[in-house]
């Protein structure tokens, strides 16, 4: 086995440090992505408890349907994956329930669904 080259070292130093400062801007990012997803969780929430308070159910499916298309349209076949995990970590935000489906509104409202709200 051959000794490395010292300059091949130094290469690789320096692409150690580059792959350093790239992952610490994804961890800004990330940073960033958590803090606009608990901002849109809090104001899905109001979203919720106003709906709620004029007698509608607490998750709209054709709003749902819009946000779907935004993040397909955005981000190309993984948008409704990211759409949905959006959605998930939102749908809970009234009551701290995540595990929520938009049936069990319909459920809890006998059938009923207003789509007006």
């Amino acid at each position: 086995m051959s000794p490395q080259r010292p300059d091949t070292h130094i290469h690789e130093q320096k692409g150690d440090a580059s792959i350093s400062f790239l992952r610490s801007r994804i961890d800004e990012l990330d940073a960033r992505i958590i803090g606009l997803l608990q901002h849109r969780a809090r104001l899905a929430a109001q979203v919720q408890r106003e709906r709620i308070h004029r007698g509608g159910t607490r998750i709209a499916a054709g709003r749902e349907a819009e946000v779907r298309r935004r993040f397909s349209a955005g981000l190309g076949p993984t948008g409704d994956a990211v759409a949905d995990a959006v959605l998930l970590l939102c749908r809970g935000a009234a009551d701290g329930d995540a595990s929520r489906r938009p049936s069990d509104d319909v459920a809890d409202r006998g059938g009923e669904r207003r789509a007006d709200l």
